[in-house]
């Protein structure tokens, strides 16, 4: 299926990360996701028109101590137990967002 630039997929995941803090849905590919012991590295891809966004939730208060894509900080929002982040897709290329972790 071909989509116009103006629309885009959004993907439910409901994928946990840690045993507080998951990912309930994304506009981008994730491609993949390796955790160090306070760090988390998320590997996404998506169309270049699009801007991307992936929201965090997590149990009682946020585990994210800062958020890194392509060594820039994000447009972040927090609304209640969610982490809204957006930014924008790079063209034919991947991007890693970095996520530093409370070690608590």
């Amino acid at each position: 299926m071909n989509f116009p630039a103006l629309y885009g997929i959004l993907s439910p995941l409901n994928l946990q990360l840690t045993n507080g803090l998951k990912i309930l849905h994304t506009t981008s590919d994730i491609l993949d996701i390796i955790k160090k012991e306070s760090e988390l590295e998320i590997t996404l891809s998506g169309d270049r028109d699009l801007t991307g966004e992936i929201v965090f939730e997590f149990r009682e208060q946020s585990e994210i101590v800062s958020l890194l894509f392509d060594g820039f900080k994000p447009d972040i929002i927090e609304k209640g137990n969610r982490t809204i982040v957006n930014y924008k897709h790079k063209h034919n290329s991947t991007s890693i967002l970095k996520i530093l972790l409370n070690e608590d």
